[in-house]
């Protein structure tokens, strides 16, 4: 098992952040396909968070129980950022365009939507999950940067051509700028 598994739910986190975003400007637009956006882009961010998490808590297992990747794939250490890092960006975006959408005022006097501090309430919500995502990227950063450190003190990560997939692009963007 490795991080790589990750990589194929981290679309449905970006998908969710981008229909955030697209939430907000189809807002003026049309009131009925923002909220029906936003309401898919939240389930696909609560299912994308959820897998995630999943299989993080699997590689961190892996990782306890047989150590860390040899060679070149200490590097995947960092790839649980991604869906940590932009789940906490997307429910924070989800937050901010739902603040939009609220008080709603239909019918009835049982809707909990209709009350003046729902929007308050939601985005305080979508930025309390939002911070606890970001502190576990955090934490992962931390222990990314620990395991990268052990692995070059041990002189385990010998040079191999696969590093300019590393640094090519910033090179070619330095060099034609």
């Amino acid at each position: 098992m490795t991080s790589i598994w990750l990589l194929p739910i981290v679309t449905l986190i970006v998908a969710a952040a981008t229909g955030a975003i697209v939430g907000q400007a189809l807002f003026p637009i049309d009131v009925s396909r923002a909220c029906l956006t936003l309401g898919t882009s939240l389930f696909l961010c609560v299912i994308g968070i959820s897998l995630a998490l999943m299989v993080i808590v699997i590689y961190l297992q892996r990782l306890i129980l047989h150590g860390l990747p040899q060679g070149l794939l200490i590097f995947s250490v960092y790839l649980p950022l991604g869906p940590l890092g932009q789940s906490g960006y997307a429910f924070l975006t989800l937050g901010q365009t739902a603040r939009m959408f609220f008080p709603l005022m239909s019918g009835g006097d049982m809707n909990v939507f209709a009350d003046s501090s729902a929007p308050h309430v939601i985005y305080a919500i979508a930025w309390v999950i939002s911070f606890a995502l970001w502190s576990l990227a955090t934490a992962w950063v931390a222990l990314a940067v620990l395991a990268l450190a052990d692995t070059l003190r041990k002189g385990l990560l010998p040079f191999k051509i696969t590093f300019w997939g590393m640094i090519f692009p910033n090179v070619c963007y330095l060099h034609f700028s």
